[in-house]
């Protein structure tokens, strides 16, 4: 008896503990609709976890080496010294950079701040869906708008990226704290503002696209008989993104030569990767160069500043660009059809995230109910906006793909916001209605049964599809990230044998983004490397680039590289001809390249892919177009 009654409270209290109540509750607690401080602390507590399990598995990198070289200013990295002026990012950041790393040169400062950019936005984020609707449903949402949209842009880390990122979370912070209707909530549009004022030191570009792409939404949310708030919300961002402008242009043009440098490398950023690089050869005479200084020019070696430095030298090579290109019109400058499709204009990444955005807002507008015509109007029209820029970018400037992914990410966000306000958006009507539309009696009902059925296989197929593509590339891109990583920790193995006595090597790296340059990223921040770096690029002509010059006594310039033993081109052999070009023509000097390190002759080091050479004059000849 009392092992039957022991058994029948042990079912009973199985009963209580596992029922539906209890696990509703549960669920309530873990992912119920919070308010204030309780859902920001959900927030930053969910995405702590899911940046823990992000980092702790993934491998990331800077998607392009601008920022590599803007840690690498930051830190001290080419000149010993942390420096502020980081170029494309506005002066106060990089003061604070500066300061960071002046205090604690320990710490990878850059990396750090990128990464609480991602975490402070997507916590904003988060916040949202959780004050706003909250449940399983809602935070299954956002883990998935992590994974498809942000997992993408963590594992590729980019300034650019980061930037939109943070302009976004501050306009759905912005809009929800302007609600039409309601008292504004203050704390949400400062909160809005802050990071849109952090979008803006960042990137400052980015902020005048993101202004042009997020108007409609922005409308959408306030409505014109908001027109007060819209007015001042307008205002508040025009005036901080000017002071802040005003700011940063200020600490560059109280230096003159920051001041020619910034001018300088304006011009030089029309020209490079734009349709106006292909009339380079035409427009070399122009200046003075011959074609094989203009081909130089057109792959980012332009260091010597006899040939290529000098603002009045870059204005009148763009001005003779500019007036080719007027006159022989590209013929890609015609608007075709397949800009109504924007994946088939985006490449890799963006290409397949701009399918998934498609694939999210068609669902959207579906589940929208009575807001069905306000969300597809607002679609509609930030979609044609997409589509304009990106014919204006593809064919006046340049549309790299850490431009093009951030049409979707706005796209994406839009739409989990939007479903977090849907008031009969929840997986019981859902069900219920679908169930009603495929059992309907009717024969109207039979065909719109079929034509739905249909066209949710071929929206699932897609998905499945777009989904498999983006978690490819994301595993393929990881294990490279990781491959860089192993190589990263031996590739200083060769390189220390270079000099035979305690100086070190000063390396000279011509463009093509060696696995050396791409390995500084792992390397601790406090640690010296065994030798020094001069970089190419937009950095020179700079007078960052010239302190670089002065300490390792390069001036002038190419003259100095030849015939020093501790001087090395860490180049590809594709540079060997057009340097002796270069050294023929002004210098008449014959130069002789000889390889002093090769890893690929060294099997343990043959992934490291180092060819390091040594310039040698070999003869003394008349520079062509002197007079002997």
């Amino acid at each position: 008896m009392r092992d039957l009654n022991s058994g029948r409270t042990l079912q009973s209290l199985a009963a209580t503990t596992f029922n539906a109540a209890w696990f509703a509750r549960c669920s309530r607690w873990l992912a119920g609709r919070r308010g204030g401080f309780q859902a920001l602390l959900w927030a930053a507590a969910l995405n702590l976890i899911l940046f823990g399990v992000f980092l702790s598995w993934a491998t990331p990198v800077y998607e392009t080496n601008d920022d590599l070289m803007m840690q690498s200013i930051a830190s001290g990295f080419y000149t010993g010294h942390p420096d502020a002026h980081l170029v494309f990012t506005n002066i106060l950041m990089g003061w604070t950079l500066q300061f960071l790393y002046a205090t604690w040169a320990g710490c990878n400062w850059y990396f750090s701040y990128l990464i609480a950019v991602h975490y402070a936005a997507l916590t904003a984020i988060a916040f949202l869906v959780v004050s706003r609707r909250g449940g399983w449903w809602f935070a299954l949402l956002y883990i998935g708008f992590f994974l498809v949209v942000e997992m993408r842009i963590l594992l590729h880390l980019q300034f650019t990226t980061t930037a939109f990122l943070a302009g976004t979370a501050g306009l759905l912070l912005l809009v929800d704290g302007l609600r039409p209707g309601h008292p504004a909530h203050w704390t949400k549009v400062i909160a809005g503002i802050a990071l849109a004022s952090l979008m803006c030191l960042i990137r400052e570009p980015i902020a005048l696209l993101f202004g042009v792409v997020a108007g409609p939404f922005f409308l959408e949310r306030l409505g014109p008989a908001e027109w007060r708030r819209l007015l001042g919300t307008g205002l508040a961002f025009v005036g901080i993104f000017l002071l802040l402008h005003g700011i940063n242009r200020w600490a560059y043009q109280r230096d003159r030569a920051w001041a020619e440098f910034s001018e300088y490398n304006r011009m030089r950023g029309e020209i490079h990767i734009t349709p106006l690089a292909k009339f380079i050869p035409q427009a070399a005479p122009e200046v003075g160069w011959s074609e094989n200084d203009g081909w130089m020019f057109s792959k980012f070696y332009f260091s010597e500043q006899e040939v290529y430095a000098g603002e009045l030298k870059m204005h009148l090579l763009l001005d003779k660009l500019r007036f080719l290109a007027r006159t022989e019109p590209a013929p890609s400058w015609t608007f075709s059809a397949k800009f109504l499709f924007l994946p088939l204009i985006f490449i890799r990444d963006a290409s397949t995230l701009m399918m998934l955005a498609i694939l999210n807002a068609s669902w959207c507008v579906l589940a929208a109910g009575a807001f069905r015509r306000r969300c597809l109007v607002a679609l509609l029209i930030s979609y044609g906006l997409f589509a304009m820029l990106s014919f204006y970018l593809l064919t006046t400037a340049r549309l790299p793909e850490r431009v093009a992914y951030n049409y979707p990410l706005l796209i994406n966000a839009i739409c989990l916001y939007w479903a977090t306000g849907f008031p009969n958006l929840n997986v019981h009507s859902i069900r219920t209605r679908c169930l009603n539309a495929l059992f309907a009696p009717s024969c109207r009902a039979k065909v719109l049964r079929l034509v739905a059925l249909s066209l949710f296989y071929v929206w699932a197929a897609l998905y499945l599809f777009s989904l498999s593509k983006l978690a490819q590339s994301l595993w393929s891109a990881n294990a490279s990230n990781r491959n860089l990583e192993h190589i990263s920790h031996k590739i200083l193995g060769p390189v220390r044998t270079l000099m035979p006595d305690r100086r070190l090597p000063v390396l000279i790296a011509m463009p093509f983004d060696s696995v050396l340059e791409q390995s500084i990223f792992f390397w601790p921040s406090a640690e010296k490397p065994p030798f020094y770096l001069v970089p190419y690029g937009w950095i020179t002509h700079s007078p960052l680039f010239n302190q670089i010059l002065g300490r390792h006594h390069l001036q002038p310039y190419s003259l100095s590289l030849v015939d020093r033993p501790d001087v090395f081109f860490m180049m590809e052999t594709r540079w060997i001809g057009p340097l002796r070009i270069f050294y023929r023509e002004h210098y008449g000097l014959d130069i002789r390249f000889d390889m002093v390190l090769n890893t690929n002759a060294m099997p343990q080091f043959e992934d490291c892919k180092l060819h390091l050479y040594q310039a040698h004059i070999v003869d003394y000849k008349t520079p062509i177009g002197k007079a002997p």
